[in-house]
């Protein structure tokens, strides 16, 4: 079973079941998210300075405050959870962002909640993964040897060449090597690409999780 079928039957036993059964849905994005995101949601402690965290949608609450309309947003990440707390003005830059079962990335600062005895986290910004990406990524790095199939290549990525989207593309450099010498070429802007998660996904199932990268500012 490839890693979109994992995802889709994890989607549906949630649907059918009110919880994942066979996984959870977060392991589907590790692969994706480990080069940037390098803290679990169950070692967060309470500090000052803000942390760069990812989960899973688990559940919304909307409360109405002093200051307006705000959202208790439940991440989780398979070993742990954590409430996020969304004041006004983030919550309307963000709303369409914040749906059951989605991915997404929060920069906030981790304080203990006197009511509850646990953390708490105040988002200071709230990101999709493809946004993220388009605005921090700076390079998709992938490596290949002579044994790599080049017409599959071209057919992973021609379709987010083309992708029609808002976000700003990223450069794709080629990394090759075979027993007679090493070379590295950045492709043409024709092939530079829209970082959707399916396409991550589908040149690490081709091409292994190590040899594709994508490099951050």
């Amino acid at each position: 079973m490839n890693l979109w079928e994992e995802k889709n039957q994890l989607l549906e036993e949630k649907a059918a079941l009110g919880f994942y059964f066979s996984g959870h849905l977060f392991s589907y994005y590790k692969k994706i998210i480990k080069s940037f995101i390098s803290t679990k949601l169950v070692d967060l402690k309470p500090r000052q300075e803000s942390y760069l965290i990812a989960g899973i949608v688990s559940s919304v609450k909307y409360r109405q405050s002093s200051r307006g309309k705000i959202a208790i947003i439940t991440i989780d990440d398979g070993e742990g959870r954590i409430d996020a707390v969304l004041g006004n003005n983030l919550l309307t830059q963000s709303y369409n962002l914040i749906k059951d079962d989605e991915l997404i990335i929060i920069e906030g600062r981790v304080s203990l909640d006197d009511y509850s005895g646990s953390n708490r986290l105040s988002a200071l910004k709230v990101y999709d993964l493809m946004t993220f990406q388009s605005l921090k990524a700076s390079l998709l790095k992938i490596s290949l040897n002579d044994q790599a199939d080049g017409f599959k290549l071209k057919e992973l990525l021609k379709p987010f060449c083309e992708l029609d989207t808002t976000h700003k593309k990223c450069k794709v450099k080629i990394d090759y090597k075979n027993n007679e010498g090493r070379v590295e070429l950045i492709l043409g802007s024709d092939w530079d690409v829209s970082l959707h998660e399916d396409l991550i996904i589908g040149l690490s199932e081709s091409f292994n999780d190590d040899n594709v990268k994508i490099l951050y500012n």
